[in-house]
């Protein structure tokens, strides 16, 4: 899927990207041409969607789906891998090299590019397994002190010196010495950054700022990192590229303000944030870094807009476990303002949303329907705000 300047998608079957821009074939078998000044990014999906859904828009689940049954034992015939992660949302599979650390940086092998060296300021979590990193999300902020988690479970808190052969911490002032290998993870106390230029997701768990891509019609995409590194993946590896990701702000990653109960409801569960199902059949991060808003039950929830917020767009549908009960309103506000309503019930399970978002608060309502709140969830499928290209985020 092809999301302009303004979040609106074109689904089709991507031909090739280069310097001059994206063809596709729509949906309707027409080749489709796109300057890559027009496009906010690309999505890739396991099977054909229908872009008329939305931009977290799911192949329906009696689809032809071959690409993720493949998808699904190349997971599983993987070699396991680690993973670090860099205080700017960039993450590169592989393992720390076999070879010395240098002095404040860390030696890392990824599977395509090779050797990466990264600054310790630069990195923010080394996992040797992916799956390690997966259970630790406090990674994702910057702790008081570098934490060693230790094979064993244990963990050292201080000031991580080095992360090669061997490893060094200084902990309430004395000098440690470890053995790599009793090393699980590291995360370190460096400020996290925001990112900005274009990113590549990839289906090997990379997450990279590139600084050329490409996709020939022979299926060959080909992307190299602004420190000289490149590396060619086949075509079914791209899961995402944002052609400026600075400008798109993921409902996700935005800590509601307020989260309460409606239609007479006393309590509330809080939203949930989960993966897309795309995003489950593949590892690392989140395509776009967009992950769904589930919500539980009829409830309001209210953010406020990050500075230059320009259009909110989205796939609302409603939730697995509806079942016939489900049919509710899905009411979206800027301050105070009603801009859209959608009815999410059996028969139009799914809306695409697509509003300026020009303003300082959100509210997003899920109000019951006919038969009360019963069964009443929705899902809110990679919900993102686009900001304006103008506006410098901190």
């Amino acid at each position: 899927m092809m999301i302009d300047d303004g979040l609106i998608g074109v689904s089709g079957s991507i031909i090739s990207i280069s310097d001059r821009g994206v063809v596709l074939i729509d949906e309707a078998g027409r080749r489709v041409s796109r300057a890559l000044s027009d496009l906010t990014a690309l999505l890739i999906t396991r099977a054909p969607v229908r872009a008329a859904d939305g931009i977290g828009a799911a192949p329906p689940p009696d689809s032809d789906d071959t690409s993720g049954v493949e998808r699904i034992l190349r997971r599983l015939r993987a070699t396991p891998a680690g993973v670090l992660e860099t205080v700017d949302g960039q993450r590169f599979p592989g393992a720390f090299s076999t070879t010395a650390g240098q002095d404040d940086a860390i030696v890392w092998t990824h599977p395509t590019f090779g050797t990466l060296i990264f600054p310790l300021d630069d990195v923010a979590a080394a996992f040797r397994d992916m799956e390690e990193a997966r259970r630790m999300p406090e990674a994702s902020a910057a702790p008081l002190d570098d934490v060693l988690v230790l094979t064993n479970g244990d963990r050292l808190r201080g000031f991580v010196v080095g992360l090669g052969d061997p490893v060094e911490i200084e902990v309430d002032g004395q000098m440690l010495t470890i053995e790599p290998s009793r090393v699980s993870a590291a995360i370190l106390s460096n400020p996290r950054r925001s990112r900005a230029g274009d990113m590549v997701w990839l289906e090997d768990g990379t997450v990279a700022l590139i600084d050329r891509f490409a996709l020939t019609e022979a299926g060959v995409v080909t992307v190299a990192l602004p420190d000289g590194h490149s590396g060619e993946y086949e075509s079914s590896s791209l899961r995402a590229l944002a052609l400026g990701v600075e400008r798109l702000v993921p409902l996700s990653m935005l800590v509601p303000i307020e989260q309460s109960p409606v239609g007479g409801r006393r309590t509330a569960e809080p939203i949930q944030r989960v993966p897309n199902i795309e995003d489950t059949l593949t590892s690392g991060a989140p395509a776009l870094g967009a992950m769904d808003v589930r919500m539980p039950g009829p409830m309001k929830i209210v953010y406020d807009l990050p500075p230059g917020a320009r259009r909110l767009a989205m796939s609302a549908m409603l939730g697995d476990d509806a079942g016939q009960w489900g049919d509710c309103e899905l009411v979206i506000s800027i301050d105070g303002r009603e801009l859209t309503r959608a009815h999410l019930w059996k028969d139009e399970p799914v809306h695409a949303i697509n509003i300026d978002a020009s303003g300082k608060r959100l509210t997003i309502t899920l109000e019951p329907g006919r038969f009360g709140p019963i069964r009443d969830t929705a899902l809110l499928a990679r919900p993102i705000i686009l900001v304006d290209r103008a506006t410098p985020r901190d």
